[in-house]
């Protein structure tokens, strides 16, 4: 029986005649029809949960997953096995294969529990305060390019930057100056630019560097708010926000502009650095023209 390669074949299927599709198992070592048929790649996933606890897929995930999101928390971190899928050098996931791989991803982490990222509390142009939450992995190599195994609990992104130095040289590429950490937002990879401002909170009696008394949290914090509608016109592929200053060193107020990788090309990346410095010390800007 000729077994055709699909774009679903990820999830163990594969279309073994025009209009037929049937689950492939190969976890005794040779390829096995088990299961009912179906007629279409749409009656096929919308069945798909039931597969999802069913006992050929169990073996590689039961014991570390319960939801869809683990799931595919574990299927990105399997990255060779994904790449031979996207590839067509596999025509249906080997579950063995698959669990000794999770295996060696738990054991190489030292625990039972895939890294989790946890969510950043943040303030947009859109949210009331600091209740909007951005899903990001924001320090995973420094401001100097090195990689960060700080907290890794926090960071399933991390193997997957070690694990792939072109990827990491690519995003050190993207770094400006000491503006810049190596970061990945909703699972992207990129480079996240963080600038700090310093608050009558934060610094208590110090003086800005124009000798002026320092605004108090909430001032710097509206100051910056206002400034958000600029910096998202002019650069529109970037997603801006304020971290709250808890999050921050020293509790200082910040900006936040996340670059996934390919969305600005190196002259966008140079002026959205400038913008980011324009912003923060006005007078040495003015000094400058």
């Amino acid at each position: 029986m000729k077994i055709k390669n699909t774009r679903i074949s990820y999830l163990g299927y594969a279309m073994i005649e025009a209009g037929l599709w049937r689950v492939i198992d190969k976890s005794d070592g040779r390829n096995a029809v088990v299961g009912p048929q179906y007629k279409s790649e749409a009656e096929l996933l919308g069945d798909f949960d039931r597969y999802y606890q069913a006992s050929w897929a169990a073996p590689a995930t039961s014991a570390i997953t319960s939801t869809p999101e683990e799931l595919i928390q574990v299927l990105r971190h399997v990255h060779s096995d994904i790449q031979k899928i996207r590839d067509g050098q596999m025509i249906a996931m080997d579950v063995e294969q698959m669990q000794r791989n999770i295996a060696h991803l738990l054991e190489r982490n030292g625990s039972d529990t895939l890294p989790r990222v946890q969510p950043s509390k943040v303030a947009t142009v859109d949210s009331c305060g600091f209740t909007a939450s951005w899903m990001i992995e924001h320090d995973l190599a420094d401001r100097w390019g090195s990689l960060n195994d700080y907290n890794l609990s926090a960071k399933p992104s991390f193997q997957v930057l070690k694990d792939d130095p072109s990827l990491l040289e690519r995003l050190q590429a993207m770094q400006r100056d000491e503006l810049t950490f190596v970061a990945a937002k909703d699972g992207q990879f990129g480079v996240l630019f963080e600038m700090e401002y310093m608050t009558f909170e934060s610094d208590g009696g110090d003086f800005d560097s124009h000798g002026q008394e320092l605004p108090t949290e909430a001032q710097r914090v509206d100051q910056l708010l206002k400034a958000l509608p600029g910096f998202i016109e002019q650069f529109p592929t970037v997603e801006f926000c304020l971290p709250e200053p808890r999050s921050m060193c020293e509790g200082r107020a910040g900006l936040w502009g996340f670059v996934a990788e390919g969305a600005l090309d190196s002259d966008g990346l140079d002026r959205l650095m400038n913008a980011f410095f324009d912003h923060a010390y006005p007078q040495a800007s003015k000094a400058a023209a």
